[in-house]
């Protein structure tokens, strides 16, 4: 993952930093995720809970050594993980959907932990996934919208991940279903969006341009 954009997110009692409005709260957490120019390399290591237990994920703590031998800026871990495994010297995104491929409904991504028990392990941020256009999509704006209220209350980043995926996409990776997504996730009020690569940097770009928020990858 990396950065591709930084934009404006004007709120009531913000701070300027690094391009982005945000607030006391959120500024400090997104501090130890970026880096002062902004950019970030961020690995994400959820899959498990999807597909369950591959290589490189099977010895989480091995593994985390490695990333911060590698100067990666931060994880993004379901909450079991960041609760056994040592992830001092990297920044904390905890994921808090989930869902198996064994499920007659994988792309129903159900809320799995709650922004309070994140918080208390020490998160830098919350990551929500809403797969748009799925038969479920309004189930997970629901839950989008009871995470967000509390990411809000209590100062933390929420990352929102905006897959279009669903029988009336044609194209996940084309511009209308990414720059679609992306605009959705700003408008309900996230404060990073994670798309998917649309193929080239013009209209990756344009995706970007849909919306005033850090988009990565």
């Amino acid at each position: 993952m990396f950065n591709l954009k930084r934009g404006i997110i004007p709120c009531r009692e913000t701070v300027l930093e690094g391009g982005l409005y945000v607030e006391l709260g959120k500024k400090r957490r997104i501090g130890r995720i970026f880096r002062s120019d902004g950019r970030a390399v961020i690995v994400p290591m959820d899959h498990a809970v999807a597909v369950g237990s591959i290589e490189g994920l099977r010895d989480m703590t091995s593994t985390m050594g490695e990333l911060v031998k590698s100067q990666a800026d931060a994880v993004l871990v379901h909450i079991g993980v960041a609760r056994s495994v040592d992830i001092n010297g990297l920044g904390l995104i905890v994921h808090v959907s989930g869902a198996t491929r064994l499920t007659e409904a994988p792309n129903w991504k159900a809320q799995v932990s709650s922004v309070k028990d994140a918080i208390r392990i020490g998160a830098d941020a919350v990551s929500v996934q809403i797969n748009v256009g799925s038969s479920h999509e309004q189930k997970m704006l629901e839950t989008f919208s009871r995470i967000a209220e509390k990411c809000n209350d209590y100062g933390v980043p929420l990352l929102a991940m905006m897959y279009p995926r669903g029988p009336g996409i044609k194209d996940e990776h084309g511009y209308e279903a990414v720059g679609h997504a992306v605009r959705l996730g700003y408008e309900i009020g996230a404060d990073i969006i994670q798309t998917n690569y649309t193929g080239d940097p013009e209209s990756f770009q344009r995706v970007v341009h849909e919306a005033p928020l850090t988009c990565w990858i």
